[in-house]
């Protein structure tokens, strides 16, 4: 099992993104006229601000100003970052997203994807081109000819890559393509961090937040909500890496993170993005802990 240890995105690295202001964003001005309801955007914190208090004439900023804006979402342009898959850097086919880390980035992963085809390149300063890969995002499972004629389109909305070739002086260019607009919820770069084997049983739980009422004469309404995974793992970990494992898990315990279950085409359930919800290691054996991991999905 993986873990993609997230680089924190600094303005500096992202030289390639959606527009910002993007269409539909204005950016605040300073003594400006502000009704109820009226969004700005302020470039240099990559936000969007709601005014809650009509208002003229102010010069403090929407960050600062907290009595008449209320900050309610990443700019589109920053979107893929703020680990929320609901918020989503959306654009016209094609959207192109190029980072320059100086970092040595192995893991790069996606989620809340919505497109047809997306391309990853490493061009490094010194040696060109070290990496690239297209990936399908057709997610359909055609088992005969009845799915392969009626099966539905399905959208593949997660992708997670461990194979990059370590070079901080790359730029890693992201290319998603498809029909009308393309999105990405998150986007992590970061270091792939072997955490153990996963052992069977895992599972692929989630947890829906929708709400389901019954009446007293047993009519039920149900408004639909988001849900977010939810997964358990059983972990062997060896008694020599366990200290190393032990302190990864503890310093990502609060921050948002791809948990790679299995890197089969096919388990996908089990690559969820959250946090841990618990850490259970028992030294069950001379050579090896036994660890059940608890993952809380993020929405």
């Amino acid at each position: 099992m993986k873990v993609i240890t997230p680089l924190t995105i600094a303005d500096a690295m992202l030289t390639a993104s959606a527009p910002e202001p993007a269409a539909g964003e204005t950016a605040w001005v300073s003594a400006g006229s502000y009704s109820l309801g009226d969004q700005r955007i302020r470039v240099a914190t990559h936000r969007i601000y709601e005014c809650i208090q009509t208002h003229s004439g102010r010069t403090a900023l929407p960050e600062v100003d907290t009595d008449y804006w209320l900050d309610i979402a990443p700019t589109n342009a920053w979107a893929a970052f703020d680990n929320v898959i609901g918020t989503s850097c959306t654009l016209a086919s094609p959207l192109t997203i190029s980072i320059e880390s100086g970092e040595n980035i192995t893991g790069i992963g996606f989620v809340g994807l919505v497109g047809t085809e997306i391309d990853i390149e490493v061009d490094s300063t010194a040696d060109g081109i070290v990496y690239s890969r297209t990936v399908d995002l057709d997610d359909s499972v055609v088992l005969d000819y009845w799915d392969y004629f009626f099966e539905p389109y399905v959208q593949r909305d997660k992708l997670v890559l461990t194979d990059l070739p370590p070079y901080d002086d790359a730029t890693i260019t992201v290319t998603l393509t498809g029909t009308g607009n393309v999105s990405i919820g998150v986007l992590q770069i970061g270091t792939a961090d072997d955490i153990g084997m996963a052992l069977h049983p895992s599972s692929a739980s989630f947890t829906d937040y929708s709400r389901k009422i019954r009446d007293d004469f047993g009519n039920t309404t149900i408004v639909e909500r988001s849900y977010s995974d939810s997964p358990s793992f059983k972990l062997r970990i060896s008694k020599q890496e366990f200290p190393r494992v032990r302190r990864k898990i503890i310093g990502l315990r609060a921050t948002p993170c791809i948990w790679i279950g299995s890197e089969e085409s096919d388990l996908r359930d089990l690559v969820p993005f959250g946090f841990v919800r618990s850490f259970s290691p028992i030294y069950e054996t001379s050579e090896a802990w036994m660890c059940d991991l608890e993952i809380e999905g993020m929405t």
